[in-house]
């Protein structure tokens, strides 16, 4: 009887240290990651870069885990990483649980189809949505410039047809968005455009 007691007592303290370690994973991941499990939110601030699409996808596979309800992915950025964005909108795009995208203070540059690629997309009356044509500054071998601008153009040419699925306009309006100069939109002009679905 005694050894039965204190395999319980070793059962309890090793479920209970499980608990804790499970407990400040989660608050590691709020504080840090913008991650809250508690009210399935996901928050993304600053600039986009490495680490967001696994910090996504982590927090959507545990909530998926849970059930398929509603998660909400909150987005002030000014831009970043193009192919880090676009590794986060995959994501986001097979979800199992509805996906609500908001954009508050900045949502510009990559940020923008992040915001975008919700199923349903909600916009701060606050916020501001803005394209602009890339710049860069390179030296180095005509060859190596020649393929960088190639490379950029590629880029610009992918954010635009992603646009043309997420939106109302086709891609050719959005190639021509942001050329010369940063193009500024509030959010009642992108429910025209069908970028969001509400304005918050």
């Amino acid at each position: 009887m005694k050894k039965i007691q204190k395999n319980l007592k070793i059962s309890d303290r090793v479920n209970a240290d499980t608990k804790l370690t499970y407990a400040a994973l989660l608050l590691s991941y709020t504080f840090e990651y913008g991650v809250d499990f508690q009210n399935r939110t996901i928050t993304l601030t600053g600039e986009i870069q490495h680490g967001w699409f696994d910090i996504v996808d982590a927090a959507l596979t545990q909530m998926e885990a849970q059930d398929k309800s509603t998660v909400i992915i909150k987005i002030n950025s000014p831009g970043g990483d193009t192919y880090e964005a676009m590794a986060v909108v995959g994501r986001i795009k097979s979800a199992k649980c509805h996906i609500v995208t908001e954009g508050y203070g900045h949502i510009m540059s990559a940020a923008t189809l992040i915001l975008a690629s919700g199923k349903k997309r909600k916009m701060s009356k606050f916020a501001k949505f803005m394209w602009h044509e890339a710049s860069y500054g390179i030296e180095g071998r005509h060859s190596e410039i020649k393929a960088t601008a190639k490379q950029v153009e590629e880029e610009e040419k992918l954010w635009a047809e992603t646009m043309a699925e997420f939106s109302n306009k086709d891609s050719k309006f959005w190639m021509k968005t942001g050329i010369h100069i940063d193009k500024h939109f509030f959010a009642d002009e992108l429910v025209d455009l069908g970028v969001i679905d509400e304005v918050i």
